[in-house]
C-alpha cells in the first residue's frame, strides 16, 4: 500500500465509496458479522459503512452541483414502483438503504468521478481484507481450517470451515480477483493474482462463485489483452455472455432438486412470476414467504433474472436492463471496457446467487454503485503515457482539449517535474478555491 498516495487520496468521495465497497463488507464476511442472515437491524450493521458513504457521496455531490444523468435516472425509475410497494406494505427499511446506498449512481459530478481514487480505494480495500484474513488464518487455524461439506467441498479436500458453508466469501474474492487482475501493474502480477484467487475461491466456496470467478477473470483478461487498441468488442461478448448464463440457467427446464435446490425456486418464482407479471411484488415480498419444503425462500431467489422479476415486474427489470446498457453505450471509451468487465463480473456471480440489485441489499451491494461510478467516470489509463494528466490520473487529449475551453478555468506554469513547459489549467471554484485541473504538455 502506497501511504503517502493513501494519504492524499482518502479525503476524496470515490476513495471513501470504493474502500466501502470491498474493504468493511469484505473483513465483516469472515469476522462473524456476517455469518447468518436474518433481518434488515443485521444488514443494517453489516452494511452501515456503505449506506453511510453512499449518503455522505450523494451530499457531497449535490452540494457541487450535481447532475442526474439518463443511466440514473432510470435506475431511480426502478425503486418507483418499489416504493409502491413499500407504502403499502409498511416496509421502507430495505429500500430505503438501497436507495441510499446507489444515491451516488443516480446523482453524480457534473465532470463525473476521478478514477484515480476510486482505484486506489478499491486496492487498499482489497489489500486491507487480505491482510486482516491471513491474520485470522494464522491466530486461529483451528476455526478456520475444517472438512468438506457436500458442493462446498475443494479440490484438495479442505475448506474453510465456517466460511464454506456457503458461497457469499468465495464470491466476494471473486471479485476481488477481477479488481486484483485489473489494477495488476504488469502480467505477471495479474498471473499470480489468477492463481492465487482460484484456490482462495475454490478453498471457501462452491460452484456458484467458482462460475463468478471463472467468467471474471476471463474478462479481466481479455481486457487487458485488448485495452492497448482501445476497442472494447472482445470484452463485450463477455458480457453478453454473461448475460446469457444469467438467462439460460434461470429459465432452462431443470429438475427441482438441481443445483442443490435452487431449480425450485426459479419454477416457484415463475409462477409468481406470471401471476403479477408488470410490476411483480416488491423488494420484501419473496423473502416474507414463510419457509416451508415447497419453497426455501432465504435472502433471495438465487438468480439474478427471477429477482428482479419477483420485485418489480417486468417493468422494473426492463428499466435496469436499459440503465446498464445506457451507462455502458454512453461512458467514454476508455473506462466503457471496464465498465463491462464489473457488467460480466455482476451478472456471472448473480447466476447461481445474487450479489446486487436494487431495493433490497444482497451479497456484495457495492458492485452495482461501483458499475455505475465506473461508467459516469472521467478516463483513466492504468498504464503507458499520455499528454495530459487530471489530478495525477491519465486522461485523453480530446478530453483535455474539451476541458480546457471550459468557462471559468485559469491557467498557471507548474513549477517542476513530469510538467515542465506544460500549462496547468485550475477551474476557479465558488469559494474561491481552486480544484483539480489539468496539465497540458506543449510537444
Amino acid at each position: 500500500m502506497n501511504v503517502n498516495h493513501t494519504s492524499v487520496m482518502w479525503k476524496k468521495p470515490e476513495y471513501v465509496m470504493a474502500f466501502a465497497m470491498f474493504g468493511f463488507s469484505g473483513i465483516a464476511m469472515f469476522l462473524g458479522i456476517t455469518s447468518s442472515v436474518g433481518g434488515d437491524a443485521l444488514l443494517l450493521i453489516r452494511f452501515s459503512p456503505l449506506i453511510a458513504a453512499g449518503i455522505f457521496v450523494t451530499i457531497v455531490n449535490l452540494a457541487n452541483g450535481a447532475i442526474v444523468r439518463p443511466p440514473g435516472l432510470l435506475l431511480f425509475g426502478v425503486f418507483v414502483p418499489m416504493g409502491a410497494f413499500a407504502i403499502v406494505e409498511h416496509s421502507f427499511v430495505m429500500p430505503l438503504m438501497s436507495l441510499a446506498i446507489l444515491g451516488p449512481a443516480i446523482v453524480v459530478p457534473r465532470l463525473g468521478y476521478s478514477t484515480e481514487p476510486l482505484y486506489t480505494g478499491l486496492r487498499d480495500a482489497v489489500r486491507v481484507t487480505l491482510i486482516v484474513l491471513s491474520l485470522y488464518i494464522m491466530i486461529l487455524p483451528g476455526q478456520v481450517i475444517g472438512p468438506c461439506r457436500g458442493d462446498k467441498c475443494s479440490i484438495w479436500g479442505l475448506s474453510i470451515g465456517a466460511f464454506g458453508s456457503g458461497n457469499a466469501f468465495g464470491v466476494y474474492l471473486a471479485f476481488v480477483a477481477g479488481i486484483s487482475i485489473i489494477l495488476a501493474r504488469n502480467a505477471i502480477t495479474a498471473a499470480l493474482s489468477t492463481i492465487a484467487s482460484a484456490a482462495l475461491v475454490d478453498a471457501t466456496s462452491g460452484r456458484s462463485a467458482m462460475i463468478a470467478w471463472a467468467v471474471t477473470v476471463l474478462a479481466a483478461h481479455t481486457w487487458r489483452l485488448t485495452r492497448s487498441s482501445k476497442k472494447s468488442h472482445a470484452v463485450k461478448v463477455t458480457g453478453i455472455g454473461a448475460a446469457a448464463l444469467v438467462t439460460v440457467v434461470g429459465t432452462y427446464p431443470w429438475r427441482p432438486d438441481d443445483f442443490t435446490g435452487r431449480a425450485n425456486l426459479w419454477i416457484v418464482a415463475k409462477e409468481q412470476f406470471l401471476s403479477s407479471p408488470l410490476f411483480g411484488y416488491g423488494p420484501s415480498f419473496w423473502v416474507r414467504q414463510e419457509r416451508t419444503s415447497y419453497v426455501d425462500s432465504n435472502y433471495a431467489t438465487h438468480n439474478l433474472l427471477w429477482e428482479l422479476l419477483i420485485s418489480s415486474g417486468f417493468v422494473g427489470t426492463a428499466l435496469l436492463t436499459m440503465s446498464v446498457l445506457w451507462l455502458i453505450r454512453s461512458s467514454h471509451p476508455e473506462v466503457q471496457g471496464l465498465t463491462v468487465v464489473l457488467t460480466t463480473a455482476w451478472l456471472a456471480s448473480s447466476t447461481l446467487e445474487v450479489t446486487a440489485a436494487p431495493g433490497r441489499l444482497y451479497l456484495l451491494p457495492g458492485v452495482l454503485l461501483l458499475i455505475f461510478v465506473q461508467g459516469q467516470s472521467r478516463t483513466h489509463k492504468t498504464g503507458g503515457s499520455s499528454d495530459f494528466h487530471e489530478s495525477g490520473a491519465l486522461i485523453s487529449r480530446a478530453d483535455a482539449e474539451s476541458w480546457s475551453m471550459l468557462g471559468g478555468w485559469a491557467p498557471t506554469r507548474p513549477g517542476s517535474g513530469a510538467f515542465k513547459g506544460g500549462e496547468l489549467l485550475t477551474r476557479k471554484l465558488g469559494d474561491g478555491s481552486r480544484g483539480c485541473g489539468v496539465f497540458r504538455v506543449f510537444r
